[in-house]
């Protein structure tokens, strides 16, 4: 079959369907008929100039809630056999805070994040906060107690943290906290089973981050510890955590200056 001149062929970044658009637009918002993403197409750019991130939010936030769940239970049968209460009571607290503050957030968060031409435009209930491209040093994925996550290093702190809402802010200190409460209680407790591994394996990731005071001194101390100052849960990706390091490095490429 002959192609059409007057029709571009387009792929959408999250399924990879196929679809044709009007060749003769400068811009066009696109939406795939397949998974109704959304993004905004030019044709000099080789990458949709707003894409936006749109994990699973109602799937991953049953996950979650589910392993909270079965956590928290552990933790009581801990307490119950008075084989360490004190870990069963740091077990409860915990996975108790997240399943009643955590999840609830992550049901409401369809889009994690927006990539356009300034940079990713990380969203929460709470607002926004931009990461520049220019500010990108590296992208890359570690580890967290055999978790992936994809990490980002920035060339400069200024901006990311200069630009932030106060909401965002505030919002970003109460999971700072949290992180150090973590911390401190994973250190204190030894116990046998499944909560025990989870939480020596948090223990010795945290075990310094009780000394962080500010989100400048969390992201200096995610660099000395991991290589990186970001980090983006699975919960916050589309796709796996190696197809999403090539999307992120291919908008860098395409909107660096």
């Amino acid at each position: 079959m002959t192609p059409d001149p007057s029709k571009v062929t387009l792929q959408c970044p999250a399924c990879q369907q196929h679809l044709n658009v009007p060749a003769d637009r400068r811009k066009l918002q696109v939406t795939c008929p397949k998974c109704r993403t959304s993004w905004l197409w030019s044709p000099e750019a080789t990458v949709s100039e707003r894409f936006e991130v749109r994990p699973s939010a109602k799937r991953n936030s049953i996950i979650v809630g589910i392993g909270c769940a079965l956590f928290t239970l552990a933790s009581i049968a801990i307490i119950i056999s008075g084989e360490n209460i004190l870990a069963g009571v740091v077990g409860v607290a915990f996975f108790g805070l997240i399943g009643f503050w955590a999840v609830p957030k992550m049901w409401r968060r369809d889009v994690s994040m927006v990539l356009t031409r300034q940079g990713i435009e990380q969203k929460y209930a709470q607002g926004s906060t931009l990461i520049p491209w220019p500010d990108v040093e590296k992208i890359g994925i570690y580890r967290v107690a055999r978790t992936k996550m994809v990490g980002i290093r920035l060339r400069s702190y200024d901006r990311y943290l200069g630009d932030m809402s106060p909401s965002v802010a505030e919002f970003a200190s109460k999971g700072l906290s949290i992180m150090k409460l973590l911390a401190r209680g994973a250190s204190m407790v030894h116990v046998q089973g499944g909560v025990g591994l989870w939480m020596a394996a948090q223990g010795r990731s945290l075990k310094s981050f009780g000394k962080v005071g500010t989100l400048a001194e969390s992201m200096m101390w995610s660099r000395d510890s991991f290589g990186f100052d970001l980090g983006l849960a699975w919960s916050d990706l589309d796709r796996s955590p190696e197809t999403f390091v090539a999307l992120l490095e291919h908008y860098r490429k395409e909107w660096e200056v």
